[in-house]
């Protein structure tokens, strides 16, 4: 069956994306709620905590890299771990369980 042939439900397009974006903002939250936590735990103050730029971050990251010539926050080599990552998981479920490798730095 070709891509073409597929009938879209675009309510179920929208509810795909609605997931997704409530999912960054609940993980925005979580993170945030447990900051005090995490400082306490590393016995540091708020101002010695740096956090990587979450989702709402992303593209005021990007612009500024393209801007000042900056590295971005979170380089194109840390998504590809992280969809190396996913696809074992994928992996070892229709395998039944089964121990997959995960390739490193392809």
């Amino acid at each position: 069956m070709s891509p073409h042939s597929l009938r879209t439900n675009p309510w179920a397009v929208l509810a795909v994306l609605c997931l997704g974006l409530f999912m960054a903002l609940l993980d925005t939250t979580i993170v945030n709620i447990a900051i005090p936590a995490i400082g306490a735990g590393l016995d540091a103050s708020l101002d010695e905590i740096v956090l990587e730029p979450g989702p709402a971050n992303i593209v005021e990251d990007m612009v500024r890299a393209i801007r000042t010539g900056a590295p971005v926050a979170t380089p194109g080599e840390s998504g590809r771990e992280t969809v190396r990552i996913i696809d074992a998981i994928y992996r070892s479920s229709r395998a039944g369980g089964e121990r997959i490798l995960v390739p490193q730095g392809e």
